[in-house]
């Protein structure tokens, strides 16, 4: 198409008078080598174009992001302990819970599943991934242990005015909800109250913490 355009053109250059015919020679050159210009440009950022698609896309920067996913789940070795095991339960009766109190006449006591839920999935996401053992000054079992104490009051005080209270049957289940977290949580601060004690009776030093509660071993006692 670009040689049958400047055979046409040339064609009318060679009709046309002299001043003419140096202006278009001058427009065909200008076009011409514009237009090498461009397929040199094209040509030069197709590959950074290919290279650019190509680490998009590369397989290695997806093994990175499924790596980066896996990593803010928790371990397979602390799911399958006691400890992770009960702060699963507890995640999960909690956000039932406080579904059930949304949907609910009772909703008045929404707040304390729902603050229940983010604090048991704080700690999920803590002991799993060994944040705690970064931060020393904390003394982790007995914050856990007064979290359990609390929650297992609280639970059992709204689960009795659900249930005694409201006829419906979303407050009716989060109450038997509620009742089941009661016993969660209170299995939960019994645990770690008998290894506190163990660790007290051991004579532990006030820097150390008692190990987390990650065999299953429990049942030969």
């Amino acid at each position: 198409m670009l040689c049958f355009c400047t055979l046409r053109f040339r064609r009318v250059i060679i009709s046309v008078s002299t001043p003419r015919r140096d202006t278009l020679i001058f427009a065909l050159h200008y076009i011409l080598s514009r237009r090498c210009q461009l397929q040199e440009l094209t040509a030069l950022s197709k590959p950074s174009f290919i290279s650019a698609m190509g680490d998009i896309e590369s397989p290695d920067s997806t093994r990175t992001r499924q790596a980066g996913i896996l990593a803010l789940l928790p371990s397979k070795d602390f799911v399958s302990s006691r400890k992770g095991q009960l702060l699963i339960a507890e995640v999960v009766l909690s956000f039932i819970t406080f579904i059930c109190f949304a949907a609910s006449t009772a909703a008045a006591f929404v707040t304390a599943p729902l603050v229940e839920f983010l604090v048991a999935l704080f700690l999920l996401f803590a002991y799993s991934t060994k944040i705690n053992e970064r931060f020393k000054g904390f003394h982790w079992p007995l914050m856990d242990f007064l979290r359990c104490v609390s929650a297992s009051i609280i639970y059992f005080i709204i689960s009795i005015m659900a249930v005694s209270k409201y006829t419906d049957g979303a407050s009716k289940a989060a109450g038997v909800f509620g009742f089941i977290a009661t016993i969660v949580f209170a299995l939960d601060f019994y645990i770690i109250f008998n290894d506190l004690a163990n660790f007290l009776k051991q004579g532990g030093d006030s820097n150390e913490e008692p190990p987390a509660d990650n065999d299953s071993d429990s049942d030969s006692d």
